[in-house]
C-alpha cells in the first residue's frame, strides 16, 4: 500500500497540510496487482488527473485525483484514485506548491512504468474545470482579450465561429517563463503573450482534456436564460416556467446566476422528455438534448463521432439564429470538443464527473469527524485517505486493491 505523506503548501501566512501519496506509487501498485493488467487494451496505459475544490462548510477542499481510462465504468467514484487533498481553495498558490511536488514524477512517466509484464507507456492526461484550468496552465482566463484556454480566439472571433491557431503547452512555457522572469504584471504584458500570465504548472506531455461536463452545461445554461428571459415577458409562463423549475428540483447558484451542469443537464430533461413544448426555445433545447447520447463513457466509432460533429454543427446554427451571446464555455464546445473527440474517440470516459461526486464522499467523512481545528481536519483528510485505497476497484469487480 503507498505511503500516506503531508506536505505543508500555500503562501505564508495561509498555509495548510495536504494529505497526499506518490503519483508514480499508486500507479505501479495498481498496475502490478494480479488480474489488473488482463484487462487494459495493449498499448499506453491512459491515465487521467483530475483537481477540483468542493464541500461544505469546513469540509471545503480541494482534491486532486486520477483514475485509469480503460477500465470498465471509468469515470465511477468507485474508480477514482486520490492523490491529494488539503483544506483551502484550488487557487494558484497553493496548486503551485502541489504540483510541484508531483512534476518530477509527471515528467518520470513519459518514460513508461515498470509492471510485472515489462516496461509499459504511459499516457497523461488532465481535465479542470476552467477556472482551476486558468491557474495550472498560467492563463488569465475568462476574461481576457484571449479568452479560451485552448486557441487564441477573441471574443469577437467566437461569436462569428471563428477558431483561431492552437495553443500548445510548450509555447504557454516559453510565454509564461519569460512574461515571469521580467516580473511584468500589466494587462497590456498579458495581452501581448496572448493572456499567458505564467508558466504552466505541469509538463507539456500531458494532455489538457475539454471539460465537457462544464462547457455543454454552458450551452444549456446560455439556452435556459434565454428561454427564462422570454417567459418573464408574459406572467402566465412566467409562472409556468418557475412552478416547473420547483417540481424538477434545480436553483440557480450564486454569483454565477447559472445552474450546476448536472442540474442545467436535469432541467432540459424534465422539459424534453415530459414535452413541455410551450418552454420558450423548445426545439433549441431539444436539439442540444439530442447531444447527450454521446454521453456514455465508453469509444466511439467514426461514423458515431461524425454525427456528433454535424449535431454540434447544427444546435450552433441555431444559436446563432435566436443571437444569443456565445460565452467561453460555449466557444470551447463547437470548437474544441469535436476535435479532442475526433483524436482519441471519446470524450466522456475523460470526464471531470467522478471527482465532482467525490465532495460528497469527503462530506460525509467530515459530518463524523467534526470541529475545524487543524487536527481534526487532517484526521479527516487522512480517514478519507484511508478508506479511498482501502475501497477502490480500479479494475472492475474482480480485482480489489484490498
Amino acid at each position: 500500500m503507498p505511503t500516506i505523506d503531508m506536505l505543508l503548501i500555500g503562501p505564508d501566512g495561509s498555509q495548510v497540510n495536504a494529505t497526499m501519496v506518490s503519483f508514480h506509487e499508486i500507479l505501479k501498485f495498481a498496475l502490478n496487482k494480479p488480474g489488473f493488467l488482463e484487462a487494459l487494451p495493449p498499448g499506453p496505459v491512459k491515465v487521467t488527473i483530475a483537481a477540483d475544490a468542493g464541500g461544505d462548510g469546513s469540509a471545503h477542499s480541494t482534491k486532486l485525483c486520477c483514475y485509469f481510462n480503460d477500465i470498465p465504468d471509468p469515470i465511477s467514484v468507485n474508480n477514482l484514485i486520490v492523490l491529494a487533498c488539503y483544506p483551502a481553495t484550488d487557487s494558484r498558490p497553493y496548486l503551485k506548491d502541489l504540483f510541484a511536488a508531483y512534476i518530477d514524477e509527471f515528467e518520470e512517466l513519459q518514460n513508461g512504468i515498470d509492471t510485472i509484464e515489462g516496461r509499459r507507456d504511459v499516457e497523461l492526461f488532465i481535465v479542470l474545470d476552467l477556472k482551476c484550468n486558468s491557474s495550472v496552465t498560467g492563463h488569465q482566463g475568462n476574461s481576457a482579450t484571449f479568452f479560451c484556454q485552448f486557441c487564441l480566439t477573441t471574443n469577437a472571433q467566437s461569436q462569428k465561429g471563428i477558431c483561431c491557431r492552437l495553443r500548445t503547452l510548450a509555447e504557454q512555457w516559453q510565454m509564461g517563463l519569460a512574461i515571469e522572469n521580467r516580473q511584468e504584471t500589466s494587462r497590456a504584458a498579458k495581452r501581448a503573450n496572448f493572456s499567458v500570465f505564467g508558466p504552466p504548472l505541469i509538463p507539456a506531455n500531458i494532455v489538457v482534456v475539454p471539460p465537457v461536463m462544464h462547457v455543454f452545461g454552458g450551452v444549456l445554461n446560455l439556452i435556459l436564460k434565454r428561454s427564462t428571459k422570454a417567459a418573464e415577458t408574459d406572467p402566465i409562463f412566467d409562472e409556468m416556467l418557475t412552478r416547473l423549475k420547483k417540481e424538477c428540483g434545480v436553483e440557480i447558484q450564486y454569483p454565477a446566476r447559472e445552474y450546476l451542469a448536472k442540474d442545467a443537464t436535469k432541467l432540459v430533461h424534465y422539459i424534453i422528455d415530459d414535452e413541455h413544448s410551450w418552454v420558450p426555445l423548445y426545439e433549441l433545447l431539444l436539439e442540444a438534448c439530442r447531444l447527450l447520447r454521446f454521453c456514455q463513457a465508453r469509444y466511439y466509432t467514426d461514423n458515431e463521432i461524425e454525427e456528433f460533429a454535424v449535431q454540434v454543427k447544427a444546435l450552433f446554427v441555431e444559436i446563432r439564429r435566436e443571437k444569443l451571446n456565445l460565452t467561453p464555455k460555449c466557444h470551447i464546445f463547437e470548437m474544441h470538443v469535436v476535435p479532442f473527440f475526433r483524436i482519441y474517440k471519446s470524450w466522456s470516459i475523460f470526464s471531470e464527473q467522478s471527482v465532482e461526486c467525490l465532495h460528497k464522499v469527503y462530506n460525509l467523512v467530515a459530518a463524523k469527524l467534526r470541529g475545524k481545528s487543524k487536527t481534526t481536519v487532517q484526521r479527516v483528510q487522512k480517514t478519507f485517505f484511508t478508506n479511498k485505497l482501502l475501497s477502490m476497484q480500479p479494475s472492475g469487480p474482480n480485482v480489489r486493491w484490498k
